[in-house]
């Protein structure tokens, strides 16, 4: 099982290494405002996204009945 990550921090390097919002949009290739959303909560993290940032979606099921005990 892989280690969690917070694609948000890995996102708000990606764009300080390139030194610049355009210039991170245009590495993963996408529009600047679409970025921009992004960074403000107001948009999800696409595929394309994840995978520029090396990233990849999955999902966790948990067992919730051991919550309730």
């Amino acid at each position: 099982m892989g280690k969690a990550i917070q694609p948000m921090r890995v996102l708000r390097d990606f764009v300080a290494q390139r030194g610049s919002q355009a210039a991170a949009a245009k590495a993963i290739g996408i529009s600047p405002p679409l970025l921009s959303g992004i960074l403000a909560g107001k948009r999800g993290f696409s595929d394309r996204v994840l995978k520029a940032l090396g990233l990849r979606r999955t999902r966790t099921i948990t067992d919730r009945y051991d919550e309730a005990r």
